[in-house]
């Protein structure tokens, strides 16, 4: 990232690809700067993710089955296979999720 995309700093940061986008821009930010990820983590980023609420899953359900939300599998891969997941998490792909299979 380059001052030239934000001459006048960050205020916020929403971190959806992880790679180190979050350490990259907050260089660029103030002090007070907001950061949250739901790719990536660190001393002061806040990491999101769905809270293992009953109702809030049941509805991620209902919307992916409704077609309201998408979740693209890259691969599947068992457990043992753990170090090939992730071997090939760290390569080139679209946006989509590696499955581990327990």
């Amino acid at each position: 990232m380059s001052g030239a995309l934000a001459p006048g700093g960050l205020d916020a940061v929403l971190d959806r690809v992880g790679k180190g986008v979050l350490h990259t821009a907050a260089h660029l930010g103030s002090s007070r700067i907001r950061v949250c990820s739901i790719a990536d983590g660190g001393l002061g980023i806040t990491t999101v993710f769905a809270r293992l609420d009953k109702a809030v899953l049941t509805r991620l359900v209902e919307m992916v089955d409704e077609g309201e939300l998408r979740a693209p599998i890259a691969a599947t891969y068992p457990l043992a296979r753990t170090a090939e997941a992730q071997a090939a998490f760290q390569q080139p792909h679209p946006p989509s999720k590696f499955v581990l299979l327990v």
